[in-house]
Formats: structure tokens, sequence, C-alpha cells
């Protein structure tokens, strides 16, 4: 799919110094604004904005810094021009034709503050000549571009050192967006923009997202789209992404990025309804999916919270797996789960309804010596044998696409169902959990885990379906089942005990010492964590082997 955001083109002076400054400065105690922007064709400067004072426009070489300019210290320009005092203001200064070629200071001043901007001036002759060798170059190769920028340098007063640092990046995105120049300063722009990518992608990790944001209005990010309103979690995925990803060199950074905020959303979503806004409301021209045609389209979101995301082609790839799979939760009366947990692609249904489970469950406890190969699952995987029982038991089915997916988390209704399933537990009881309906997949299983005093709500009135189980709470679980038959082995500790909720540390740490459940292999439990299918497939067939 093609991203629907158009490229920004961002003015080469002002993306030189954009980590530094901008071109365009607001004052509002002196009610002072202005932009200057170079126009090429005509030598001239565009003014734009408003002033209560007299404005004054100075133009310097490069030699002479704005930090030498003072209302007391003026130093003497090469051309000065007064803007007699307006409201607002629009109109044009004229360099003159005779502009030698060098590198420019505008300075704009109402007495008071100041406005700076860095321009380049080339004679139209040189300039043309090369711009036609970097646009032939630009229809071969990006090694045929850098070797035109290192020819064409002095004609575009580029120093070798300055470009040494940019060229590469140059070249990659004139030739890998097919840029075609009419002007120089058209190529200045993109040589400004390439300017900022290099400095955000080759910075600490740190700093990348700093930059980036701090960049964002020139670079054309929407920060209160794609970045503002993600968790914190998501944020530090796209930070850890962008120096990867490479979609500036072939449409733009600001593309780029609202993918990566796109993918870490739907990624990182703790509840299906996310996914649902990122693909049809916050993300929808980034994503591009039509959802029209998609009668019960909510149910595909649910099955998408399963899916397992490493690049923003999955998105597109999970949709269309499931857009026309009908989940058995959908049946008649019947109920095998919920997200990853439905039938499909050879893997027995387990359908619970009440009054069944027993003859359910018989009929799966004949099937355990079935084996379903998955693509994802080698033979050396070290949850293949605890994969293989629930399989095989019906407590956990695989996808349409024949994997596994042993990183997908597990929400709090996919691991109620499991355990249900798994122990054979049966029972009902009343609930008065208002996010779960009696039409809900999950609501038996709910039902009958609540009946023994298995689970318990986030609060008294909320259970949390959707959200992704945590390790301590899918430890409490299996605790409060198989307290009364395990037995303490060797004490256990986890380096981020302190973290364990108070309401969890007994299950965890009995669980360890019994030899069922372990760390993350770096000595931490990670008791927020939410837990993946993989383990949790490890930590429930420990208890039923």
């Amino acid at each position: 799919m093609k991203s629907k955001i158009s490229k920004t083109i961002i003015s080469f002076a002002t993306a030189a110094m954009l980590i530094v400054a901008s071109s365009l400065q607001c004052f509002a105690e002196s009610g002072f604004e202005c932009e200057i922007k170079y126009n090429s064709d005509d030598v001239s400067l565009n003014m734009t904005g408003s002033s209560a004072e007299t404005v004054t426009v100075y133009v310097y070489d490069s030699n002479t810094t704005p930090s030498e300019f003072s209302n007391i210290n003026i130093p003497r320009a090469l051309y000065q021009h007064n803007i007699k005092r307006y409201t607002s203001f629009d109109f044009d200064v004229n360099l003159g034709e005779d502009l030698p070629n060098g590198e420019y200071i505008a300075v704009a001043s109402d007495g008071t503050t100041k406005v700076t901007y860095t321009f380049k001036h080339l004679n139209s002759e040189s300039a043309a000549k090369a711009v036609k060798a970097i646009n032939s170059a630009a229809k071969e190769s990006s090694d045929a571009v850098k070797a035109a920028l290192d020819e064409n340098a002095s004609l575009l007063m580029i120093s070798g050192d300055d470009l040494a640092l940019y060229r590469d990046i140059t070249a990659d995105i004139i030739y890998g967006r097919g840029l075609q120049f009419d002007i120089y300063t058209e190529l200045f722009e993109v040589i400004g923009e390439c300017r900022v990518i290099k400095e955000i992608i080759s910075a600490d990790k740190s700093e990348v997202i700093n930059l980036a944001v701090q960049n964002s209005e020139a670079l054309g990010i929407d920060l209160d789209t794609y970045y503002n309103p993600l968790s914190d979690e998501a944020k530090e995925y796209i930070a850890d992404k962008i120096p990867d990803d490479d979609t500036y060199k072939t449409e733009s950074f600001a593309t780029g990025f609202a993918r990566l905020s796109a993918l870490a959303k739907i990624k990182f979503a703790s509840r299906w309804q996310d996914i649902r806004d990122a693909i049809t409301n916050t993300h929808k021209d980034v994503i591009g999916i039509d959802v029209s045609d998609v009668a019960d389209v909510d149910s595909v979101f649910r099955d998408m919270m399963s899916g397992t995301y490493s690049d923003f082609d999955d998105i597109e790839y999970n949709f269309e797996m499931y857009k026309d799979y009908t989940p058995s939760y959908q049946g008649g009366g019947g109920s095998s789960g919920g997200g990853g947990f439905s039938s499909g692609g050879g893997v027995p249904v387990i359908g619970n309804t009440s009054g069944q489970t027993e003859s359910v469950n018989q009929n799966e406890q004949n099937k355990t010596n079935v084996t379903v190969e998955f693509d994802d699952i080698s033979s050396a995987h070290w949850a293949k044998s605890a994969v293989d029982l629930l399989v095989a038991k019906g407590v956990v089915p695989g996808y349409p696409d024949n994997t596994f997916r042993p990183l997908n988390h597990i929400t709090r209704a996919e691991f109620v169902k499991m355990i249900v399933t798994a122990f054979d537990i049966d029972g009902n009881a009343q609930i008065s959990f208002f996010d779960v309906t009696l039409d809900a997949w999950y609501a038996p299983f709910v039902a009958k885990a609540y009946s023994k005093g298995i689970i318990s709500g986030v609060s008294q009135t909320e259970f949390a379906p959707e959200s992704n189980i945590t390790r301590q709470d899918a430890a409490l679980i299996i605790y409060r089942i198989v307290k009364n038959r395990i037995v303490d082995g060797e004490a256990a500790d986890f380096s981020d005990g302190h973290k364990i909720a108070d309401y969890a540390k007994d299950a965890v740490y009995a669980l360890a010492r019994a030899g069922i459940l372990n760390g993350m292999g770096d000595g931490n439990f990670a008791p927020d964590s939410s837990i993946d299918r993989q383990s949790a497939a490890v930590l429930i067939s420990k208890c039923i082997e």
C-alpha cells in the first residue's frame, strides 16, 4: 500500500539551521513577526509579516554572523532597505542580478528584535550546469548522483568536508524518489532536508526522537496524530526503529514516521478498539485499508489483536487473513475463544456451552496423540512439547496460515478460556462485570472460572476481557488452581521481585519454587509484561502433564 501523505519540501535556509533555530520567529512583546524567503528567479527576498514599527532589512555575506548584529552595533551591510511601519506587510526586496555567488545572511529588525535568514545565491549559468548534471545522474543510479554532487560541489558552493557528511543520503533520496530539479533552490531544499534526516538517524538513541520532534514541522510530521497520543511503549518503539527505517529514500521522512506510528499503535494495542481506531480513523490515510465491504469488521479487529507485527506490511497481511475468515465464536451458541484462539487450519474446535464441558473435553482427551506441525514452531523450539500437548487437548489452536505465533500476547478473556479448557473447570455463577455481556464468546468461561474463585476483575465491576493479561496475573490464576498439589522446591528470587504486586507475590514465588514458573532469562520476572502464547502454553502444560 502507498501512503497518501504528500512529501513536504523544506526551505534549504531553514533546514540548514533546523537543529538550532528557524527562519521564522514571532516576538509577542514587540508585536513583530517576519518570514523571509529567497527567490532565485529574480534574485530577491520576499518579506511577509507584521510590525508596529519601521522594519529595516540588512543583507550581509556569510562572514558576518547574526551574533555580531545588535541595535547598538550594526555592521556595514551589502544591502539595506527600510520597510515603513505596517500592521502587516508582504513585499520583495530586489538584490540585483549582479549579486555575486555566495552565501548570505538577511537580518530584519524593528529596532528591538531581529529575524535572521541564511541563503545561497548562484549565477544562473553555473547553477544550471550543476542541476543538469545531477538531473542526468538521477536517472542512472545513486552512485552516479554521488559522483555528480562531488563534481559540482564547487559550482554549488558546498565544501568537500560539508558534502561528505550528507552526500550519500542526498544521493539515495534524489535517486530513490526519482527527483528532477528545475532550479538550484529546489536542489538546496532537498539537501537541507537530507542534513536534518542525517542528523536524526545518526544521533544517539536517546536523542533520535527528540530531534525528530523538534524538526517535526519542517519535516511535515503531524505530532498530534502520529506521536503525542501514543503509549510510552509505542513511542519508544518508534525511536528504536527510526534509524533503520529508509522510507525517506523513496517517499519522505514524514511518511516513514507515520507508518512507524501506525505499526506501533497496533503492535502495542491493549484493546482491539485501538486497532479499529488506527485503521478507520487516526491512521486511515497511512494504512489505506478499505473496511467498507467487511460485514463484521469488529470481529476482524478482535482477531488482529493476536497478530504478529514486525513491519508495516503485517497490518494489511493480518487484516486480509481474517477478513474472509469467520471465527467459530460467531457461530450460533458455540464458543471457541477469541482473537488468535479461534479454530482453523485443521486445528480442533473447542466449542463450550453450558452443560457441554465434560463431553467436549472428554472428546479432546482422546486426541492427545495428535501432533500439528506449525511453520513457526520447529522441532527444537523450547515450547514445542507444551504447544503440542495443548493443541492436542484443544486448549489452544493455531492460525489459518498454519502458524502458532508463539510471541503473540494473550488477552485476559483468552487466558481464562485456556485454563477452563485445560483444567476441565465447570460451574456457573452470576457475574456483574459490565464489560462481560451474556452474548460475549468468553462469558461462559468467565462464569465458570469466577464460580470457583479462580479469577477476579480489575475492579468490582470491570473484568477487562480485551486487555492483555500480565505475567503476574497469569501466575496468580494458575496458582489458585494448583496450590493444593504443588511441592516446594529450592528458594527462588527475581531481580525485579520488588515490582511484583503484593497480591501476586505468594503465587509467583510458590510456582517458582515448584519449578512451574521461570523468569525471563536475565534474572527478572517482568511481572507487568504481557504473557505470550508460548509462555502461557509452557506454564499450563507443566500443571496438566
